[in-house]
């Protein structure tokens, strides 16, 4: 499984930081070249902005690209669920 986090740090504070984003990619299958995922993204509101969650599917992933590929397209799929 992988996690993404994400820290809100004010003012570069380390002491001050919180998370306040969690992206969860979990391999679920597929084959040696492409692979099939679930994710699970909650993040918490804001002052004026609703608290976000999905869940869903990437299927046919490439193996071959970068992590960061594979979070651009749970993001992109996510997107698209609102």
């Amino acid at each position: 499984m992988l996690r993404v986090t994400v820290e809100l740090v004010p003012f570069g504070d380390e002491t001050r930081a919180r998370k306040i984003a969690a992206l969860d990619i979990a391999n679920v299958g597929g084959s040696i070249f492409c692979g099939d995922y679930s994710y699970a993204l909650n993040a918490e509101g804001w002052s004026q902005t609703p608290a976000t969650s999905c869940k869903g599917y990437i299927r046919r992933h490439r193996r071959d690209q970068s992590v960061w590929a594979l979070v651009f397209a749970v993001l992109a799929d996510c997107a698209d669920q609102k």
